[in-house]
């Protein structure tokens, strides 16, 4: 009986938690709705356009970036370098709150429905802007893991009143419009849908991230548990490498209509050298690189076991120790199984077969290091 009570206990305190939360997220939508209607109000009255309270003018001097790529393929490394330049607001996975883990559903049936929600929540955080339908979205346990949301997650989630709610949200809406850059990272969302932020802003550019779909989908099996590695792998190959396949045919496409805007990297160019990784990164979005991005990235390089690390970490002792971790794990067997099914990208993507176990734990680079072109272009 006891602990039942116990439990019971867990269960309305978790209960209570939650509807503060909900309460709060109310409060400030109630706060910005009437200081919307207040501006409105005032505007009428003195006959200039009617321009809600939250609406700012995106414009030429500001810079919008989207780093699209596939879980467990380098993206947080890949947001972390592009993030720590002072002019970057950083968003970290945004359409967490769409498909969570662990009954994570991204797949077919998500990519056909979520499109348009999807555009509306990244458009929210990419223009600092929160309308109604978008609000709730900064609920998201995901935002304590970047410096640029986490004052807000903390705020949010404590015992503050609403009108400190309401003042921290102001303080986060300030500071996104105060940078030049924003950028969401995001493994939830599809190229071609982002060639409607490539029209509307002429100064938005995407970045598409890839890594070898052996090492992601291995990763994906141990570390999300998304699905048994040696029984499933050949279903999920087709799926992933059929989306993977899409998107990079869709991102030549909107290279070609939009020359300069689209850029394809890989996850091993960033651990075999990931000072070049990140200058040819900074080039493509026009900021400057200077001696902090080597200095952040050689505090990445911590001197301690990789073993002793989150597995979601970006620190790692030997970045190339950890991009190749995978080859002594997955077994010949089922990376080979991913091999015959996404082989047709290999040549495109510059990666390399295996042919055997001792092939597969040994030395030997399986990325081709040479330039591929299509979105894979060097920057110049």
């Amino acid at each position: 009986m006891k602990s039942s009570k116990l439990k019971l206990g867990g269960l309305s305190f978790q209960i209570r938690q939650h509807l503060r939360k909900l309460f709060t997220l109310a409060f400030i939508v109630s706060i910005v709705l009437l200081l919307s209607l207040f501006s409105v109000i005032y505007n009428h009255s003195i006959n200039v356009s009617m321009t809600p309270i939250a609406s700012s003018p995106i414009g030429v001097s500001k810079s919008q970036v989207m780093l699209l790529s596939y879980g467990r393929s380098g993206s947080s490394f890949t947001a972390a370098l592009i993030a720590h330049h002072k002019d970057v607001f950083y968003t970290f996975e945004p359409l967490f709150v769409l498909a969570r883990w662990p009954n994570n559903s991204v797949n077919e049936r998500f990519y056909n429905t979520q499109e348009v929600r999807s555009r509306e929540i990244i458009h929210s955080f990419l223009t600092c802007e929160f309308p109604f339908d978008t609000f709730s979205k900064l609920d998201n346990s995901f935002h304590r893991t970047v410096d640029s949301s986490r004052t807000l997650y903390d705020c949010l989630y404590s015992q503050k009143s609403g009108f400190d709610h309401f003042s921290c949200y102001k303080d986060y809406i300030d500071l996104c419009k105060s940078h030049k850059v924003t950028l969401v990272k995001t493994i939830r969302y599809r190229v071609q849908w982002a060639e409607w932020f490539m029209k509307t802003y002429p100064n938005f550019k995407l970045i598409i991230l890839v890594r070898d779909p052996r090492a992601t989908l291995f990763s994906q099996a141990s570390v999300f548990r998304k699905f048994d590695w040696p029984t499933q792998v050949a279903n999920f190959s087709r799926q992933h490498c059929k989306l993977v396949a899409e998107d990079i045919a869709e991102g030549e496409l909107l290279l070609k209509r939009y020359p300069g805007r689209v850029l394809g990297i890989r996850y091993e160019d960033g651990a075999l050298e990931p000072y070049k990784y990140a200058q040819k990164i900074y080039r493509f979005l026009g900021i400057d690189y200077d001696a902090s991005v080597e200095d952040f990235i050689q505090n990445l390089l911590r001197d301690e076991e990789d073993k002793r690390l989150d597995a979601y970490s970006i620190r790692r002792k030997n970045f190339t120790r950890a991009m190749s971790r995978w080859r002594y794990q997955a077994g010949f067997n089922s990376a080979n199984k991913t091999g015959q099914i996404c082989g047709h990208l290999f040549h495109k993507l510059g990666y390399k077969f295996v042919y055997s176990q001792k092939d597969l734990e040994s030395d030997r680079l399986l990325v081709d290091t040479r330039s591929l072109g299509g979105i894979f272009y060097n920057v110049e």
